[in-house]
């Protein structure tokens, strides 16, 4: 046997799938070491791994002891173009069959990895929406991203702005105004007159359906309902130049 039936490497690329590129690879005289695979995405390398991962169907058709496939995560950036080219070959090696194709991206991909980031980086001030799983045998997609739901409530309502100017309540409408339109963005906005008779009501039907619900309370301190299940936020408008240190 000389080094070139030795080093020869056999595999496939399966193509992309709920968010990884996955396929095989195993070297058939060298069956118990393994084989390292990376991804360029545009001419970029964006991912490497070693082929260990087992299936069953690999074992059926003879490719060693099955443990030879692979799972390389992908993600499609908000900001991506509207065409990717993926390249999957051995570590500093020949690319593997059908290792070269190209994925189309769309509006809804980007905008549920946008709706993600959000709930990331919510579940970082406010702990985790939903329970911890353990992590599965396998490189596994993520689920969809749950949809979002915002409670709003101002303290001064469009119709008293004639009367409020003034008032220590009167900016509280511009504030929330302003935050209203970014929100609808993220997600589903819902806004409330009576926050202690509204508020967890709607929250429940948004954990009925898995979907994620916080409460952003636009009013002075004294004024925001407490003891809601409910997340709530209370959102403060102050118009001076300091904030006050003491009692």
């Amino acid at each position: 046997m000389d080094a070139t039936d030795a080093d020869k490497i056999v595999g496939q690329t399966d193509g992309f799938r709920q968010g990884y590129v996955e396929g095989w690879a195993w070297r058939p005289e060298r069956p118990a070491e393994p084989v390292i695979v990376q991804m360029l995405v545009n001419g970029v390398l964006q991912a490497e791994s070693t082929a260990c991962i087992a299936r069953p169907d690999l074992q059926t058709a003879g490719i060693g002891n099955g443990n030879h496939a692979f799972a390389l995560p992908l993600a499609i950036e908000p900001d991506a173009p509207p065409l990717l080219r993926v390249v999957v070959r051995v570590k500093d090696g020949p690319v593997l069959p059908s290792g070269e194709f190209d994925i189309a991206t769309s509006a809804e991909e980007r905008a549920d990895l946008a709706r993600r980031r959000s709930i990331d980086y919510l579940e970082q001030v406010f702990g985790p929406f939903t329970a911890a799983v353990p992590a599965p045998p396998r490189p596994q997609p993520r689920p969809p991203a749950p949809r979002l739901n915002f409670i709003l409530y101002c303290a001064t309502a469009d119709s008293a702005l004639a009367t409020a100017a003034g008032m220590p309540e009167y900016s509280y409408y511009f504030v929330m105004r302003g935050f209203r339109e970014v929100l609808r963005r993220l997600g589903t906005v819902h806004m409330v007159r009576d926050p202690a008779r509204e508020v967890d009501g709607i929250a429940a039907a948004c954990a009925a359906r898995s979907e994620t619900c916080l409460f952003l309370s636009f009013a002075p301190p004294q004024s925001t309902e407490l003891g809601l299940r409910c997340p709530t936020i209370p959102v403060i408008a102050w118009e001076f130049g300091t904030i006050p240190t003491g009692g």
